[in-house]
């Protein structure tokens, strides 16, 4: 039986790259409509709906959040899709963990140079202080940057005292 130790939340800001694929979305739904009105082209009608279901697609699931979760040695980084669909990005056992370090401290160049994966599981938001976890996994040395909060990092500063750096 584990005991919960401790669960962060962070919501995402949506990429840049997102928003331009909704507006051009909602132009094209515009476009599209009025053409098929106009032109009375089906063809048309379905490229309106088909703009209609990226849209939608692109608002959903283009809404992340990312959830850290620390219980009995073993921290779980997930991400959530629109508030209904999750995905497990990272776990990781204290054992695999090589060093957690603040983002842009020396002490992680070296993993982040051997590295084989690299995850952004952050907010995206620059005036947020950002980590960076590299462990071992299946494939090499992965690095993710994370945002945990104080309480998280005591308590994997507990178990993995000097791998952790603050």
């Amino acid at each position: 039986m584990s005991i919960f130790e401790n669960s962060v939340m962070i919501k995402s800001k949506r990429s840049p790259t997102n928003l331009v694929l909704i507006v051009l979305m909602f132009v094209g739904i515009v476009v599209f409509s009025v053409l098929a009105v106009l032109l009375f082209e089906p063809l048309l009608f379905f490229a309106a709906f088909g703009a209609a279901a990226g849209a939608f697609a692109l608002l959903k699931y283009g809404d992340l959040e990312h959830e850290y979760i620390w219980i009995e040695g073993q921290l779980d980084i997930d991400r959530i899709y629109g508030k209904s669909r999750r995905k497990n990005m990272a776990r990781i056992d204290a054992e695999e963990l090589l060093l957690i370090a603040p983002e842009g401290s020396g002490e992680l160049t070296h993993y982040e140079q051997e590295a084989s994966k690299r995850l952004n599981c952050s907010s995206r938001i620059p005036q947020n202080k950002k980590y960076k976890v590299a462990y071992n996994s299946s494939r090499g040395i992965t690095v993710v940057t994370f945002e945990p909060d104080q309480n998280l990092l005591d308590l994997i500063r507990v178990r993995n005292g000097r791998k952790v750096i603050v």
